[in-house]
């Protein structure tokens, strides 16, 4: 509710006067006393008298806690749309397209209801402020026609700085208004905004024939007084006050510039090319940082003139308007730091003006020059910018920092750059201003590109980011950069986005393994893009979270995935007599093998099906490749042996298929790592590997299970059987029968027995995928070899294999 001056802007004294009279004398009769006699004339100044009369002090607080009582209600509607945008941005990747569009839908809904309310809101209180300021600008039109009656005015003005430039004693009568004012009005009123307009009261007094327009310039400009701050030339020179002050000459170099503090008037600077070939050079600072339009007029039709700023060594030209159309740099932050410019003639000569315009905008603007480093428009995320490509070959440099985040600790956050396909803008995002950078992209058919994916660090706390124009441009329709906090993961869910900057093995984020599975959503920014990543095993216990972040407490271990829960029990109330079953003295000891700590499981899932992957594992000079032979093909490893430690892995497409370079918010692809050991149910042995020989084999314990993984579809898994002689039994009565059974599995398994010679005894393959195979035979005592495998395919699904008497 701020008050606003009473003025016409812009209008010249010399005009105002002139209509004045026009009006007087059109309206008043004549009088010869007029014409010998210069007009008795006085001032009021209506912006003080409406801020200090009692009715406009009491509507004003009235009005005010009219809207604050309003505004109220609004904010609480604000924050409940606020909560539901957070809740879409940092959960939207995790629900279902439905559940998506749902929240979407109820977001726009709400959306539009609060704009309907605010709109209405606003034309209530315009409403009830127009019906106030009228009433009070009828009763002291009144008022001012009475004092003037009495003390024989034969002209009112209202003192606008634009109107009187000089004024002697005695003629102001603004504190009479406001005291007869508060006599006569005891109701509440308000002045919320003060009237821009110049109040002329013409009185009693005749107007003849005399130079009524001489008279009165004569009494504003000879009279003795102080001038106006601001009227005269910045050199002292004698020259004609203006009420906009003038360029000093000379300023025909840098070192010579003119120069001009803005004050909160941001009157003009007016000056004059004496030929085509003249350069004026000015410094503009102001007396505070403010957002400003910077206008270069000509008054000539054939005058074309071009700004040129001066930055870091460097120029950014202003040459779009045709000749006597104004050059106009849409926004420039003006402040203390002063801003060097020049003014050059393209064609033609003339006077001209350098007008000022306040720029005001409900979030951050881009502010020129912001071309290079030095200059770069900064901005303390999160939030919104607005900016524009004003000119061919506009470059837009923006300084993004973030709030400080807290050692070891990692903050996340999306950049959306939301513009014109049109115009073609190319974007960067560099860690350095000079950097090479993360990702560039040019805007999508969409009109947008988005960085989901920036981490950010204690040691990493900025980004700097680019927006480079071409040829095309425009003033009207703006570009939006959108900054905004996301989730850096949900522990309690196991899932994380992979955090950019990581295209490099320093770079690498680290996920640290615990008992649960995590799963990271990835993002692919280029078609060379390679996402580094580390992964930590150590204690199972661990705290931290993959993204740095403490983790949640952590639920019990659990078993085995489902499938191994659902697989019907083989063998009874049979109790399993685990690995390393005593053979007997008659059989040789099988090889010692120690259980790894952890058993690795990972997936990578491309999320766009014509996306191929590639995944190397291990260190640099030591990875494996592992490449998908298909668009939307999985890549897996399964049951890699691990020790504690750190294992890097990276992941890049083969290519991007169709989509064009940028992201545009979706993730690329998932990767899913599991242990396999961690949580192992009770009564199960596990395979170890490597066990694909009779050299290396794991021990099946008679009467017991063993868990084992198809990790290639060149995997196979050997395991010893060891049937021991009954003590006391007959040698001379038939074996007792073994059953060996495969549970059912969803690749066709197929399971062969072999005697302690490598001799085939036997080979079953009749149920096919998804079914369980079985042998039943007598065995005599000995040791004898099982081997598990695939007819076709590989699959990280557990099988269960188990035998019995």
């Amino acid at each position: 509710m701020a008050n606003q001056t009473f003025s016409i802007l812009g209008k010249r004294i010399s005009l105002l006067l002139g209509g004045l009279l026009i009006a007087l004398a059109l309206v008043l009769p004549a009088s010869s006393a007029f014409a010998q006699d210069a007009p008795k004339i006085a001032y009021v100044n209506l912006q003080r008298a409406l801020n200090e009369v009692e009715e406009g002090k009491k509507a004003k607080a009235s009005l005010k806690k009219d809207f604050e009582k309003k505004q109220k209600a609004l904010n609480a509607k604000q924050e409940e749309l606020q909560k539901l945008k957070e809740e879409l941005e940092s959960g939207g990747m995790m629900l279902s397209e439905e559940a998506k569009r749902q929240k979407v839908m109820t977001f726009q809904q709400k959306m539009y209801e609060l704009q309907q309310e605010y709109m209405q809101m606003q034309g209530e209180l315009a409403q009830s402020e127009a019906k106030e300021t009228q009433k009070i600008f009828d009763k002291m039109g009144k008022i001012i026609e009475e004092i003037a009656k009495e003390r024989k005015y034969d002209l009112v003005l209202e003192s606008t700085e634009s109107a009187i430039l000089y004024a002697g004693e005695g003629m102001d009568f603004t504190d009479e208004l406001i005291k007869r004012y508060n006599a006569n009005n005891k109701t509440d009123a308000t002045s919320r905004h003060a009237w821009r307009r110049v109040l002329l009261i013409a009185l009693t007094a005749c107007l003849g024939a005399c130079d009524c327009d001489d008279k009165l310039r004569k009494m504003l400009s000879d009279g003795k007084g102080e001038q106006r701050r601001g009227d005269t030339r910045k050199d002292g020179s004698d020259q004609p006050i203006s009420s906009d002050p003038t360029e000093t000459e000379p300023n025909e170099s840098s070192s010579q510039a003119s120069a001009y503090e803005l004050g909160s008037e941001l009157r003009s600077v007016l000056s004059e090319f004496s030929t085509q070939k003249d350069i004026d050079w000015y410094t503009i600072t102001s007396s505070e940082d403010r957002l400003i339009e910077l206008t270069v007029d000509p008054t000539e039709p054939s005058l074309d003139p071009v700004i040129v700023l001066s930055v870091g060594g460097e120029e950014l030209r202003y040459d779009i308007a045709r000749a006597g159309e104004p050059e106009v740099i849409p926004v420039v932050l003006l402040g203390s730091q002063r801003l060097l410019l020049r003014v050059e003639a393209k064609a033609g000569a003339g006077k001209y003006a350098i007008r000022f315009k306040k720029r005001l905008a409900g979030g951050q603007i881009e502010s020129e020059p912001n071309d290079l480093p030095a200059v770069a428009t900064r901005h303390e995320a999160p939030g919104e910018i607005e900016g524009f490509h004003d000119r061919p070959q506009d470059t837009d440099l923006y300084h993004l920092v973030f709030p400080e985040v807290p050692e070891g600790e990692v903050a996340l956050y999306a950049i959306e750059v939301i513009a014109s396909r049109e115009l073609g803008e190319r974007v960067s995002f560099m860690l350095t201003p000079s950097g090479e950078p993360i990702m560039t992209s040019q805007i999508d058919p969409e009109g947008k590109i988005a960085l989901p994916n920036l981490a950010i660090t204690k040691a990493r706390p900025d980004l700097w980011l680019k927006l480079e124009g071409t040829e095309k441009f425009s003033r009207e329709q703006p570009y939006r950069v959108v900054v905004r906090a996301v989730k850096a993961g949900d522990r309690a869910a196991g899932q994380f986005f992979d955090a950019e900057p990581n295209d490099s093995a320093e770079a690498a984020q680290e996920l640290l393994m615990g008992n649960d599975p995590i799963q990271v959503a990835g993002f692919f920014h280029r078609a060379e893009d390679m996402d580094y990543f580390a992964l930590v095993l150590g204690d199972s216990e661990a705290t931290t979270a993959p993204d740095g972040a403490p983790a949640e407490e952590k639920p019990e271990p659990s078993k085995l995935p489902d499938k191994s829960e659902k697989i019907q029990d083989l063998f009874g109330d049979d109790k399993p007599t685990g690995l390393g079953a005593a053979p007997g003295p008659s059989l040789p000891p099988l090889p010692v093998k120690t259980p790894p700590p952890h058993a690795l499981k990972l997936e990578v899932k491309p999320l766009r099906d014509d996306l191929k992957l590639v995944l190397r594992w291990g260190a640099s000079g030591e990875e494996r490749t592992h490449l998908a032979t298909t668009a939307g093909e999985s890549i897996s490893l399964c049951n890699v042996p691990l020790s504690a430690g750190k294992y890097p892995f990276a992941i890049a497409p083969q290519s991007l298929g169709d989509r064009a370079e940028g992201v545009d918010g979706k993730p690329d692809y998932r990767v899913v790592i599991e242990d396999l050991l961690a949580g192992s149910p009770e009564g199960s042995a596990r395979e170890i590997e490597p066990n694909e020989t009779f050299e290396q084999p794991d021990a099946l314990p008679l009467g017991g299970k063993v868990t084992g993984y198809l990790a290639s579809s060149a995997d196979r898994d050997i395991f010893a059987l060891d049937i021991l002689a009954t003590e006391g039994a007959d040698p001379l009565a038939p074996a007792p029968s073994t059953t060996i059974e495969l549970a059912a599995h969803p690749l066709d398994t197929i399971l062969k027995v072999y005697d302690d010679q490598g001799l085939v005894l036997a080979e079953q393959d009749t149920g096919g995928a998804g079914r369980a195979e079985k042998f039943t035979f007598r065995l005599p005592p000995g040791r004898y070899f099982v081997e598990v495998r695939s007819k076709l395919g590989s699959s990280c699904e557990p099988y269960l294999l188990g035998a019995r008497r």
